[in-house]
């Protein structure tokens, strides 16, 4: 479809791994004060299979040289929340979306009832005709742990599904969200220098970071996995 708009959206939750296995649940609807507490608590996480620490172990890993993948020079634009690119697609028609992310974002559930959200907007985007074609890269893990498509999120899914990074092409935007409900604050600045490294961006919403650092987030996994070991104590002499 030559002469439309072509938009890179990158979610930055593409480059983590499977989070399913830490047991965290996820939702942007919560106030950034009570993001922060749920992150408090998550720091001292592990994942359920294999005891891993989600601050060892649930860490991005970009590709070497993954910027080859964007040729000519787009505008950059930043977010937290992926609900910021319904901002970004609102005057355009047909635009065509390579859309890096770890969720089809193309409705769950009730969201094809309900207003556009970040689970949502690619739903929404394809059935209101701002988007004629969506390409999905979900990353190389998402082949054991499929997404489904419910009810009539069925008739405006991903136009194509594929696995790893797309071929370099040339795109008039590219956005890339932070996705705060679904990264670790702890790797905000990562975020931040990630977006950098392609050049100057702009930020479509606050960006400030979100106040819980690796060395705090570690105080907290210390502090949590006391209490546990405290509580376990007391129970046992409870029973004795």
């Amino acid at each position: 479809m030559p002469g439309f708009k072509r938009i890179l959206s990158i979610d930055w939750d593409y480059f983590f791994p499977d989070s399913i296995p830490y047991d965290m649940g996820h939702s942007e609807n919560h106030s950034p004060m009570l993001q922060e507490i749920l992150w408090s608590i998550r720091a001292s996480s592990h994942n359920i299979l294999t005891k891993e620490s989600i601050l060892d172990h649930y860490v991005p890993t970009i590709p070497a040289g993954f910027w080859s993948i964007v040729t000519g020079s787009p505008q950059v634009v930043v977010a937290d929340s992926h609900l910021k690119i319904w901002d970004v697609l609102q005057p355009l028609m047909f635009a065509q979306v390579t859309s890096l992310d770890a969720h089809h974002d193309c409705a769950y559930g009730k969201q094809t009832k309900a207003v556009v959200d970040c689970g949502s907007w690619g739903y929404w985007s394809r059935k209101c005709a701002l988007v004629g074609r969506m390409d999905l890269y979900y990353p190389e893990w998402r082949k054991d742990n499929a997404e489904g498509y419910h009810g009539r999120a069925r008739m405006y899914k991903p136009t194509t599904v594929n696995y790893g990074l797309p071929a370099p092409a040339s795109y008039d935007t590219v956005f890339i969200c932070r996705s705060g409900a679904w990264t670790p604050p702890w790797w905000d600045n990562e975020f931040l220098k990630f977006a950098g490294s392609i050049g100057h961006y702009k930020c479509l919403e606050e960006m400030s970071n979100r106040g819980i650092s690796m060395q705090e987030a570690r105080k907290l996994m210390m502090r949590e996995l006391q209490m546990r070991k405290l509580d376990s104590l007391v129970g046992e002499y409870i029973d004795d």
